[in-house]
């Protein structure tokens, strides 16, 4: 079973426990929760399977390469994932192709051509050769039968003394390819994967490709601890620190250059381990002018460390708000530092520019790190639950950019969570003005929430509902605002509804609040009114009298009159010509569920009949009948009532 992981503070502390809870506002640095639930998930690493780069599409689609057993040898295998983890099965099928060239065959540098196709450098290795491994593959997963004469794979051989694998590759924008890597030699392909012989150049053990807008090449190398600058023929290019090489001075050597980003203005940034001023190992980034010298104007002395300690870095991101990030792997968490464009930790990342991540495992390695298209960063690499079981992948989520988070509580207080299944209830109401609630909106996040506005989603009895928009629109960080919700249900009977509430919350619009409410029936209605109960009982019974007038609770109902003030009886008797006309007023309402039964008799004690007994709706005003009676006079005396009964 996955577990949940661990975020480190520095100084580390680790906090782990069965109980995970999300953080209430996602924060720059956060594991993103909307990610597998944790931020993180794992994916099957095939047998002994190593990811040694990862690379995401512009789709988001996303690519990890590396290598993993088969039988005795050992393949290049690229595995492609859509943006939720899953296989790509667009990809090869399942998501995964394999290349088997030499007995030991490694993917380490992704790279994507203007068309889509994706670029594979890294070696092919045996007990009598290492050879550079340069592979290009269709966006469907198939080698590039147009790459290399056919084979959509090309090796370029050393002797086993002097060469390696290929750990770097850069197209140029005329399509060339540059791979480089465990050799004293950077390569260079046409575009059809022949092998440019006009190109040749050492570069000591390149662990990282950059190319500048002018065409030149930069190179990271271990190699006197060095950035070095090559013209676009390969040649050195003697205007950077007149030798082509920026050598970082002693003060922050005996680490290891790895990757290369160049800024908008010319600027080099190199990120690696570094050893300041005689200390220990830490994971950090140099800045190098364009000239070749170290720029003071970053962070002072032109290298920002981490504070994170020994790491092995993984990758360099520079942001698009100059922003500058360094993932990597220290001892066996994943590290993640950010620096201000001045070299100086961004205080708005993790604790103090640095996360720390811990999935409780008994080792993760970090292999890469990119942003998505949504502007989230997803890194991938190796986990091993523990020594017992096989390693596996992961894939985890961070959320990188301070948002906005909306809460809707209601009453003020209580917090409802998006889309509970639990509705905010109206109750049970007597009458159309079934009352109003009052909801309050917060923004927890960190950043401005906007666009707030109200609709209601279809479905339902939205008619039922209304609401008043919210007071404010936008909410900075920590302020509130509130809108009213009102039930007015036109007809008896359960109503529901669900309010959509919009705003720039990314992973919470809209939120939305499930309504309901009922409205009693015309019977129930006139109990909640008058004796704020709904059952049959007590004062409130039918043939219960609680005002003392003679006239039972069914009748002050079925002739509207008011059960808790003395009423005379209700309608009036007279003669007209040779009739009897007896006029009384009901609710319209009642009718449907109370018999009205008008009846005459000669004697009080007679048999009470309905011969030549008449009833006419004579009018009806705001919802009221005046109903007339009319019972043909007799010699005598003559008797007149109204019975009143509820159906069982």
């Amino acid at each position: 079973m996955m577990r949940p992981p661990v975020r480190r503070l520095l100084p580390l502390v680790a906090l782990l426990s069965p109980l995970f809870t999300a953080p209430a506002t996602a924060a720059p640095g956060d594991l993103d929760y909307t990610f597998h639930s944790f931020g993180w998930t794992t994916l099957p690493a095939g047998s002994a399977g190593i990811m040694h780069t990862m690379a995401v599409q512009s789709d988001g689609k996303i690519l990890l390469a590396g290598s993993e057993q088969s039988g005795p040898a050992e393949d290049l295998v690229l595995r492609r994932v859509l943006p939720d983890g899953s296989p790509d099965t667009s990809f090869n099928g399942t998501g995964r192709t394999a290349l088997a060239v030499a007995e030991s065959d490694i993917g380490h540098a992704i790279a994507f051509q203007s068309d889509g196709k994706i670029l594979v450098a890294g070696g092919a290795l045996a007990s009598d050769s290492a050879s550079f491994l340069l592979a290009r593959y269709l966006t469907n997963g198939a080698l590039d039968p147009a790459f290399a004469a056919g084979a959509g794979y090309v090796t370029y051989y050393f002797p086993p003394a002097a060469g390696g694998r290929a750990r770097a590759i850069a197209v140029q924008s005329d399509g060339k390819i540059l791979i480089a890597g465990e050799s004293e030699k950077v390569i260079r392909y046409h575009a059809d994967g022949t092998l440019d012989t006009a190109f040749s150049t050492g570069g000591g053990q390149v662990h990282a490709i950059a190319l500048q807008t002018d065409g030149k090449i930069l190179l990271a190398s271990d190699a006197a601890f060095s950035v070095t600058r090559r013209n676009a023929d390969g040649t050195p290019d003697l205007s950077f620190n007149g030798t082509g090489k920026s050598v970082i001075p002693a003060a922050a050597t005996a680490g290891s250059m790895k990757r290369l980003a160049v800024q908008t203005d010319g600027k080099i940034l190199a990120a690696g381990s570094f050893v300041p001023g005689g200390g220990g190992s830490d994971l950090g980034v140099v800045r190098i002018r364009t000239d070749g010298t170290l720029d003071p104007a970053f962070n002072a002395t032109g290298l920002a460390v981490s504070g994170l300690g020994a790491a092995e870095t993984s990758s360099l991101i520079l942001q698009s708000d100059g922003k500058i990030l360094v993932a990597g792997t220290r001892g066996e968490d994943i590290s993640l530092a950010r620096f201000n464009a001045n070299g100086l930790y961004d205080a708005t990342f993790g604790t103090g520019g640095k996360v720390q991540t811990d999935f409780g495992a008994s080792s993760e390695t970090c292999a890469g790190a990119a942003f998505l298209p949504n502007g989230k960063l997803i890194t991938a690499g190796r986990y091993r639950a523990s020594a017992l079981v096989q390693p596996e992948f992961f894939l985890a989520r961070y959320q990188m950019t301070a948002l906005p988070e909306i809460a809707v509580e209601q009453p003020a207080g209580t917090e409802l969570a998006n889309n509970a299944l639990l509705p905010v209830d109206f109750g049970l109401v007597p009458t159309a003005a079934g009352g109003s609630k009052i909801f309050t909106v917060r923004n927890a996040g960190q950043s401005t929430l906007t666009g707030l506005t109200l609709s209601f989603a279809a479905g339902g009895n939205p008619s039922d509902f209304s609401f008043s928009p919210p007071a404010a629109a936008t909410l900075t960080s920590g302020a509130e605002t509130t809108f009213t919700v009102s039930f007015n249900p036109a007809t008896p009977g359960a109503r529901t509804a669900t309010l959509q509430v919009l705003s720039n919350d990314s992973d919470d619009n809209p939120f939305l609040i499930r309504l309901t409410g009922t409205r009693a029936e015309p019977g129930i209605a006139w109990r909640l009114i008058y004796f704020s109960t709904t059952e049959n009982t007590g004062n409130a019974a039918d043939m219960s009298d609680p005002d003392h007038d003679g006239i039972p609770n069914i009748v002050e109902y079925a002739t509207n009159s008011h059960p808790l003030q003395f009423s005379p009886p209700p309608g009036s008797l007279q003669k007209v010509g040779n009739n009897l006309e007896f006029t009384y007023t009901r609710p319209a309402t009642a009718v449907p569920e109370l018999t009205y039964q008008p009846e005459a008799s000669s004697l009080v004690t007679a048999p009470w009949g309905t011969t030549n007994v008449t009833s006419t709706i004579i009018n009806t005003t705001a919802g009221i009948q005046t109903v007339k009676v009319t019972v043909p006079a007799s010699t005598g005396i003559r008797f007149v009532r109204l019975r009143i009964t509820r159906p069982q």
